[in-house]
This record gives C-alpha cells, sequence and structure tokens, in this order.
C-alpha cells in the first residue's frame, strides 16, 4: 500500500516499533542525524542468528546495495562462541567481510547487557558487533547537567575489547503505529546509540563523495574526529564519543595555529593539506583519509 504523506506505519504492532524508532533516530525528518538519506528496512519474521545472516546475504545481493555509499546499521545481537570453526559464528563472519570488502560501512549496537563485549575467560563475543569489520557502538548516559566534563559509560551498555566508539544511550524518538497515530518516545539502549554514528557516518559519506569508504575507514575516520576522553571510565574501550566535526571553535584573539572548525575555519597556506584533526602538512598523515579539502589540499 502506497501512503501519500509518505508515512508508512507499522503492520505489526507486537514488534514494538523497533525498527522505526530505529529509523528515525538515522534518518528522522525532524530528529534524524542523516535526514536526506534513503532508508530501506530489513523485516525479519524472528529474532534469530539466522535472519540475522540471511538479512546480511539479502542485503549483499541487493542492487540497493552500492559500494562505498552504503551503511547497514544493526540494531541488534548476542553472544556466540570464539570460535572461527562454529557454523553461525562462521557463517556470520563469511557475510560481514564480504559487505566489507565490497564497500559496504557496518555500524551495530554494542548491546544492554552492561557486561564484557569480548570475553575470553567466557569464550564468548558480542555479534555482530564484535567483529573488526564491524563499527561497535556503546551508549553512555550524563550526570547531572550537559556537562562534557561528566559523561559516563551507561551502566546497560556493554564495554571493553570490541568496542570502538560511543554515543548517547537515549534518544527522543518520532514514530507512527498501525492506527496512523503519533508517537514521541525517550527511547534507551545501544539500539539507539548505534544509528547515531550511523547517521553521521551517512553524512560523512556524503561530504566526501571523492573517498571510497569501508567499515575500516569510516572507523579510523571517526576516531580522527571523534572527542577525546570525556567519559568518565570505558573499561578498556577507547575513550572516543562520535562527532560529525561541525563544531566551529573561534579565538577570542583572532589567533589559529590550525585549520578547519577547529581553528574558526582557517584555511592552509598553498600546497597544504587540513588533516582530519585540524592541523595543516604535506606528508600521509595530513592529506589521507579524514583530510579537509575546503581548507587546504588534499591528495
Amino acid at each position: 500500500e502506497n501512503y501519500p504523506d509518505g508515512n508508512c506505519p507499522t503492520q505489526d504492532p507486537e514488534k514494538y516499533f523497533h525498527g522505526e524508532k530505529v529509523s528515525n533516530v538515522v534518518g528522522g525528518l525532524a530528529n534524524g542525524v542523516a535526514d536526506k538519506a534513503n532508508i530501506y528496512g530489513i523485516a525479519m519474521s524472528s529474532y534469530t542468528y539466522v535472519n540475522f545472516i540471511k538479512a546480511l546475504e539479502y542485503i549483499y545481493e541487493s542492487a540497493n546495495m552500492r559500494p562505498h555509499k552504503t551503511v547497514i546499521n544493526m540494531s541488534y545481537g548476542g553472544y556466540l562462541p570464539i570460535n572461527e570453526k562454529f557454523p553461525l559464528t562462521k557463517k556470520f563472519r563469511e557475510i560481514v567481510k564480504k559487505l566489507n570488502e565490497a564497500g559496504a560501512i557496518m555500524v551495530a549496537s554494542a548491546g544492554n547487557y552492561g557486561k564484557l563485549s569480548y570475553n575470553e575467560e567466557t569464550n564468548m563475543y558480542f555479534l555482530p558487533c564484535a567483529f573488526d569489520e564491524v563499527i561497535c557502538v556503546g551508549g553512555t548516559s550524563i550526570i547531572g547537567y550537559m556537562d562534557s566534563d561528566k559523561y559516563d559509560l551507561d551502566i546497560k551498555s556493554n564495554f571493553g575489547k570490541g568496542v570502538d566508539i560511543f554515543a548517547p544511550y537515549f534518544t527522543d524518538v518520532k514514530f507512527i503505529d498501525d492506527k496512523h497515530e503519533i508517537w514521541y518516545e525517550r527511547g534507551y539502549g545501544t539500539s539507539g546509540s548505534s544509528p547515531l554514528v550511523a547517521g553521521v557516518a551517512a553524512t560523512i559519506m556524503s561530504e566526501h563523495p571523492d573517498i571510497e569508504f569501508n567499515s575500516t575507514s569510516m572507523l579510523k575516520y571517526l576516531t580522527k574526529t571523534g572527542i577525546k576522553n570525556i567519559i568518565s571510565d570505558t573499561h578498556g574501550s577507547p575513550n572516543v564519543f562520535i562527532n560529525n566535526g561541525k563544531r566551529v571553535v573561534y579565538s577570542t584573539k583572532e589567533q589559529y595555529t590550525g585549520c578547519g572548525p577547529n581553528a574558526g575555519n582557517h584555511k592552509c597556506q598553498d600546497g597544504y593539506c587540513c588533516s582530519a584533526e585540524g592541523f595543516c602538512g604535506k606528508t600521509a598523515d595530513y592529506c589521507g583519509v579524514g583530510c579537509q579539502p575546503k581548507f587546504g589540499l588534499c591528495n
């Protein structure tokens, strides 16, 4: 059925509107991070590893899978044995590796168990998030007022080895149910943290059409532009908080030592590249992935 207003309601209310909420975080017109993104949802009849794998295989074979232009958000997961010979682990690994090699950017939720994402003692890891080819997103909460010095790992977010970056654990969402009623809700969980990062990744791809991103290179970019060391304790995970790089910092004395948004949108001198971290230089460290062409030369 076609809906002229573009609002397609949920057909099965027993699914708790999880997909609608996640999609709203990624690209909702009012609240979405990447509100101009095209979103394709893959429905699964049941929450099983087999369906997770089949959904990814469908994406890999689909005409909508565009190399270096596709972001796959996976707000799901579970623990499987750390064993490449275990059938489900093996199949999961194979399709994730194929998608990464094909130029897809995969982002997944770290899980809401408050446990290690990669636990060598129990020989279990949280998949698909813990795969190297997937950007694994944990969740943070804020203690008291909105103060960057008071970010904390949410008590329910998974953590440790395998978790690559963090985003807010709580999100505000808007969705339409099967009766065309509009709902506003405060969502929680790494299921919302993951699409925040997926949305930022989509905007970065749009701004840098010349860069052929996959999960590996996108994580490198997000790590460079992310805000460092503002989370009180990540329990072994990289202390990186998602940032879209759009904050402009101005000097009251109009004196800048760098380039880009962190230096008042200052440009480098001729022949120099502006790195992702906002410094001018000529080597690959400055001119490679994340180079900002608006503020200097990029090779």
